[in-house]
């Protein structure tokens, strides 16, 4: 049997639960600022943004997209914002977004 490589984030699939343009553009919102930083901080490698600085709908996180520390933080952190976002709707606020990467990046000791 061959062994399945982790997908920590299938955006398209999320996209797809419904037809609601808002419910489309809540999640292009919440997942563009954590994937712009995790890609800025070197926990995820990869062809996520179009050559405008968009988010890709069809945007994949694999295990193998993982830095090291970002094997180590990226789903803590990407959680804490979804949760964050989820219950705020302050989709911008990166200066909390920021706060959260500090954190997670503290609680793993990197």
């Amino acid at each position: 049997m061959a062994h399945k490589e982790t997908i920590y984030i299938d955006l398209q699939s999320h996209l797809n639960r419904s037809k609601s343009k808002s419910y489309k553009e809540m999640v292009m919102k919440s997942y563009t600022p954590v994937m712009r930083l995790s890609e800025e901080n070197n926990l995820i490698e990869g062809d996520f943004f179009d050559e405008n600085g968009n988010l890709k709908e069809d945007a994949k996180v694999y295990e193998s997209n993982l830095t090291e520390n970002g094997k180590k933080m990226f789903w803590d952190f990407m959680m804490k914002w979804l949760k964050y976002t989820d219950r705020t709707q302050k989709y911008d606020n990166i200066e909390m977004l920021e706060k959260y990467y500090l954190q997670i990046k503290k609680k793993h000791n990197l």
